[in-house]
């Protein structure tokens, strides 16, 4: 029954994506429980502040793919992961390189620009900028097949439009070892921050807003476990992507033209993980149980609190929250989620009252907590990105020496 009740909706928002543009409207779909409408930016500004967070916008595109479609379903077929933990020798070499004064670093750097408001502030001299330069700074010494797309301002022909932005997605793809694969695992993050729920609010675009747990923590995170896989020589058998959105406070617009880039290339996701508010309260909470579009989320989030049982050692809990909410579907996951794309999202489980006011800063950031998903983080991408053969080998005929001759390592 609920699958057929997600077959009709489906087939009413290709429905209504497929009817001529209205001059001057666009595509909006803010309920998973009603179809996708044509509206007017004053139509969609006159919406409640909690409709517009979750705003979903179908215009660009709409004649090629759509949700509920054979092209955003091909893969949701016989997925299936690990029960257990396979690689943890090699996660647990990995976990010691964590630096805590690395974390703080970029939080303090991230939260030091005026604000990383993605209509506002762009560019070399802003956050945007720095984080281009970190990212290449990792990467210089890198042995292995790498590469960094940015994607620009999306939307030129339609400047007025409530989900425009100009700072670009930051992708950088390390290559797998296995040829001809086209398997991805995808760690994300947006760096882009907001005061306030209102992203139209000219006023408030300019205000100072620091962002350091929303979301300076997670990119800390995505530039420490890039560091660490790159540096250590890790090498393994899938592709695996670190992709720093902007634009997730506009409605999630910006990690929505990623998903839509790839699915028109019909990528095929192993799982994507998205760190949002990670450096808040002491526990980690995991948002993939209940999902509205298949079971892959809730597969992929089992497998997460798999990790983060073997890994930190404590007990996750549950973001049990539909995929419409308010608090939790507005993080980019949802992009993801939305074209049947296996994501989960770890978020803080205590609320931050400092969220989205100029007090979003680094004193209010724990990251003891911060360093604990950072655990999780280099585990989802080992175990999914499954170490190569050659690699493995390596280890344990390392171990079986250091075995021999009576010395022995406690992880």
């Amino acid at each position: 029954m609920a699958f057929k009740c997600l077959l009709i909706i489906s087939l009413i928002i290709v429905a209504a994506s497929l009817e001529e543009r209205p001059p001057g409207k666009r595509l909006i779909k803010y309920d998973m429980k009603e179809p996708a409408t044509w509206m007017t930016l004053e139509e969609i500004n006159q919406l409640p502040v909690d409709q517009q967070k979750i705003l979903i916008d179908l215009t660009s595109g709409e004649a090629k793919f759509q949700p509920g479609t054979a092209q955003g379903r091909q893969h949701e077929i016989g997925y299936k992961l690990p029960d257990h933990a396979l690689y943890k020798d090699e996660v647990r070499k990995l976990i010691p390189q964590i630096k805590t004064d690395r974390l703080k670093a970029v939080v303090q750097k991230l939260s030091s620009f005026h604000s990383r408001n993605a209509k506002v502030y762009f560019g070399a001299m802003e956050a945007e900028g720095w984080l281009k330069n970190e990212i290449k700074s990792i990467l210089a010494d890198f042995k292995g097949s790498s590469s960094t797309l940015f994607m620009a301002y999306p939307h030129p022909e339609d400047k007025e439009s409530p989900y425009s932005y100009k700072q670009d997605n930051i992708i950088v793809r390390i290559e797998g070892n296995v040829e001809d694969s086209d398997q991805l695992v995808i760690l994300g993050a947006h760096y882009d921050s907001m005061i306030g729920f209102d992203p139209q609010n000219n006023q408030k675009m300019r205000t100072r807003s620091p962002g350091a747990d929303d979301n300076a923590s997670g990119c800390a995170t995505l530039l420490e476990v890039l560091r660490i896989l790159t540096q250590s020589g890790t090498k393994l058998k899938y592709h695996v992507e670190f992709h720093f959105y902007t634009a997730k406070e506009i409605y999630l617009s910006g990690s929505g033209d990623v998903v839509k880039d790839y699915l028109s290339k019909k990528a095929t996701i192993i799982g994507m993980l998205n760190l949002d508010r990670i450096g808040y309260g002491n526990a980690i909470g995991v948002y993939g149980k209940e999902s509205s579009f298949g079971n892959k989320s809730e597969i992929l989030g089992t497998f997460v609190k798999i990790l983060i049982e073997e890994y930190v050692g404590k007990k996750w809990g549950d973001l049990n929250i539909k995929a419409n909410d308010k608090e939790i579907s507005n993080s980019d996951q949802y992009s993801w989620e939305f074209e049947y794309y296996p994501a989960v999202s770890l978020m803080e489980i205590e609320l931050n009252p400092h969220i989205h006011t100029e007090q979003d800063t680094i004193d209010h950031v724990n990251f003891e907590l911060v360093k604990d998903f950072t655990k999780v983080a280099i585990a989802f991408m080992v175990e999914l990105g499954e170490v190569s053969a050659s690699l493995k080998l390596q280890v344990e005929w390392t171990m079986l020496a250091v075995s021999f001759v009576g010395i022995w390592f406690l992880y």
